[in-house]
């Protein structure tokens, strides 16, 4: 049963850059993504958020989130600085409502 279209939770692509100064992991650079928006979101507003990493590269990636958390998930993650005593930089290029234009964006 499908649901109906005012009921269903909206959601927003982040396409982001990642600069770093040497190679960086890309499930380290994952799990801390996700363990960052945990302690600063709380586990409560964590799952609100519904939060998915679907794409990610040495590059940049993009990741799902609720429209209503949008603004605390870009926050979590401007606070990373350190993977491993490599300095690393997280920057939020666009917000988008379709995945379509955020892979476009991305440039795949």
């Amino acid at each position: 049963m499908k649901i109906k279209k005012i009921l269903r939770e909206r959601k927003r692509y982040i396409v982001f850059d990642t600069l770093s100064e040497g190679k960086v992991n890309i499930n380290e650079l994952k799990n801390l993504i996700i363990s960052t928006c945990i302690k600063v979101l709380g586990e409560i507003e964590f799952a609100k958020a519904n939060m998915q990493i679907l794409k990610i590269d040495e590059k940049g990636g993009i990741i799902k989130v609720s429209n209503n958390k949008l603004n605390e998930v870009k926050f979590a993650l401007s606070l990373l600085k350190k993977i491993n005593n490599t300095n690393i930089m997280i920057i939020c290029k666009k917000v988008c409502g379709t995945l379509k234009k955020a892979k476009r964006i991305k440039g795949e």
